[in-house]
């Protein structure tokens, strides 16, 4: 042990000349060779290298997170995830990085009992400063002094949130990204050009897509565009396509009424025994069409879509309004109170059972009438697919033409190709229909809408009745007449969309779990690792100036440490509580005058030679 003796000596013994000199308990004879002090630079080189490897750790945790940023969790073998890496290489990090720091902790501490007298109960605190964070909040509660060694238990307690910060580093979202390996498809169509029967000649009939289209939408559930959508999410880009397009007008104001009014000697009856003997029974007409409701007859609801033909434009050409579709439609609301009959039994329905009877105690008319125009359209379509269901939101094209035109053919012209040739619907020629479609769009739809809807009585038992208009009418209970047309409208346009027609590639949306990084809580980590760099260094500077040898986490130093001899007495006294270390920590608190310093007078060999007390301790 000569050279650890020689060293601990050199660091804490040099002699002093305010010191009192302390006898020794028994007598020693000086060595003749006094220690040389030296300071190895490997313990820095060891010291740094933890530094380093900590360091490394991690710079590899920024790798990996920086390389699987955004992305999807990678797939490892053995299901090793990147979180449990990110484990590892953090505790890694962690370890080589409180070595060090509780080597310098140690070393700052022996520099520190080495510059004057201070109480055996600090060596105590010091130490566990450099062990754990509770040491180190309770040396930096009692403000011993010593700045690098504060520093150093400031640095223990930052070290607790290493590990929450490196777990707060990574964060998973889950998000929807589009598969570049999956299609999407949506059925659009720029060039209608429908079937015109088994002959080719039944030019006037309305096309199957079209009558589809306004029938399901009213009889049942509307046609929907044709899609593919592999995952249930996926998005369009705005696309033109042929569709139909619709307005409506309200011109109930315009009708023209004529009531009679009603009492017991002139009723009006729905069966032989149930009659309306109070009120008004009334019918509504429109000048232009005629189109009738109410009234002897008791038509709930009549349509009138006049066929329209071309007409000269001059210039040899001929052309056709772009409203192809002119409707007028008459119907008694069916919604409000039941309007009863005065006489008789008759089965409750919301439905009128007079249409066009004005109720005495109301006085309400409920008769209604709008003007609505249908026609070929083309619309720039934007669609999204959520959830497996379509969504649509159109505009109608800006270059839109108000008149379709084409140049007036010949007798001798009026063939299938004269049919099959397409007229342009805007400016830009992005979409085109046939003069077939135009023709039966005017001539055949709109006789497939023309009907009325009327209630069997005593004079007309059994009246045909479409099916089509009694559907049409008992959808008004629920939505008004407007929406209705605009119902029908998109279906027909929808089902354009799916006959002849081609497909608009669109992006398929998937939900993945992507690797979020919070880069913020790495400055945790990196923080502290430059204060363990920073006080390793100005310890190492201390060490190097002063000549004095690494001691850090090492307890020798301790064993050659002498209680003054005026406390002796004391501690001897109280030897039944050195039995363990808190008891001792007790002791020193009690007796106060514990120090711990060197004994002046005395040379370095003859203070470690091992001195034997009065009561025979070492």
């Amino acid at each position: 042990m000569p050279v650890i003796q020689n060293i601990i000596a050199t660091f804490f013994f040099r002699a002093s000349t305010t010191d009192s000199p302390t006898k020794p308990n028994d007598n020693a004879s000086e060595a003749s060779l006094s220690p040389t002090p030296t300071y190895r630079w490997r313990y820095f080189l060891i010291n740094f290298l933890t530094l380093l490897l900590s360091a490394a750790s991690i710079l590899a945790i920024f790798v990996l997170l920086r390389q699987h940023q955004d992305l999807a969790l990678p797939l490892w073998r053995q299901n090793v995830t990147i979180n449990t890496v990110i484990s590892y290489l953090s505790a890694l990090a962690k370890l080589t990085l409180v070595v060090p720091l509780a080597e310098c902790i140690g070393q700052a501490k022996w520099r520190l009992f080495s510059q004057g007298r201070r109480k055996l109960s600090d060596l105590e605190l010091a130490d566990g400063a450099g062990r754990d964070a509770f040491g180190a909040i309770w040396w930096i509660l009692r403000l011993r002094g010593g700045v690098l060694v504060h520093f150093g238990a400031a640095l223990v307690i930052a070290s607790l949130a290493f590990d929450p910060a490196m777990q707060h580093l990574v964060r998973y979202d889950l998000v929807s990204v589009v598969d570049a390996g999956a299609s999407a498809s949506l059925a659009v169509n720029s060039d209608y050009s429908p079937v015109r029967g088994i002959d080719r000649g039944l030019i006037f009939a309305t096309p199957k897509a079209v009558l589809a289209g306004a029938y399901s939408s009213v009889l049942g559930a509307g046609v929907r565009a044709s899609y593919s959508c592999p995952s249930g999410n996926c998005t369009f880009p705005s696309t033109a396509t042929i569709s139909m397009c619709s307005s409506c007008t309200d011109i109930t104001t315009s009708l023209i009424r004529d009531c009679r009014g009603l009492t017991s000697k002139n009723p009006f009856c729905v069966s032989s025994d149930t009659c309306y003997t109070t009120g008004q029974l009334c019918s509504y007409r429109d000048n232009i069409t005629n189109a009738t409701v109410g009234g002897e007859a008791g038509v709930f609801l009549d349509l009138v879509a006049p066929g329209v033909n071309f007409k000269s434009a001059g210039n040899g050409n001929i052309s056709i309004s772009r409203n192809i579709i002119n409707l007028t439609a008459l119907f008694i609301s069916p919604r409000g109170e039941p309007d009863l009959p005065d006489t008789g039994t008759i089965f409750e329905t919301r439905l009128p059972n007079a249409p066009g009877h004005v109720s005495a105690k109301t006085g309400e008319h409920k008769a209604r009438a709008f003007s609505c125009l249908l026609s070929y359209c083309e619309q720039h379509v934007s669609s999204t697919v959520v959830a497996g269901a379509l969504h649509d939101s159109s505009i109608l094209a800006p270059d839109t033409f108000d008149s379709l035109t084409m140049r007036a053919p010949d007798i001798t012209e009026i063939t299938d190709a004269l049919f099959d040739s397409k007229i342009p619907l805007t400016r830009s020629n992005s979409t085109r229909v046939s003069v077939a479609a135009i023709f039966a769009l005017a001539q055949g739809m709109t006789a497939s809408l023309t009907g009325n809807s009327t209630m069997p009585n005593a004079s007309t038992p059994e009246p045909y009745i479409s099916q089509f208009h009694r559907a049409m009418y008992e959808s008004l209970l629920f939505i008004d007449f407007p929406d209705l047309i605009t119902s029908m409208a998109s279906s027909m346009g929808n089902a354009i969309r799916n006959e002849a027609a081609t497909t608009e590639k669109g992006s398929v949306w998937v939900q993945k779990m992507l690797l979020r990084v919070d880069w913020v809580w790495i400055t945790l980590p990196v923080t502290v690792w430059f204060g363990v760099l920073l006080l390793l260094v100005v310890v190492t500077y201390q060490a190097r100036k002063g000549h004095a040898p690494w001691l850090g986490t090492s307890q020798l130093a301790g064993v050659y440490i002498e209680l003054e001899q005026e406390t002796r007495k004391d501690v001897n006294e109280r030897d039944g509580s050195w039995g363990d270390r808190g008891g001792m920590m007790k002791v020193a608190e009690e007796v106060r005058k514990v120090r711990v310093a060197p004994m002046p007078g005395l040379t370095a060999p003859v203070r470690f030679t091992s001195l034997k007390v009065a009561d025979g301790g070492v």
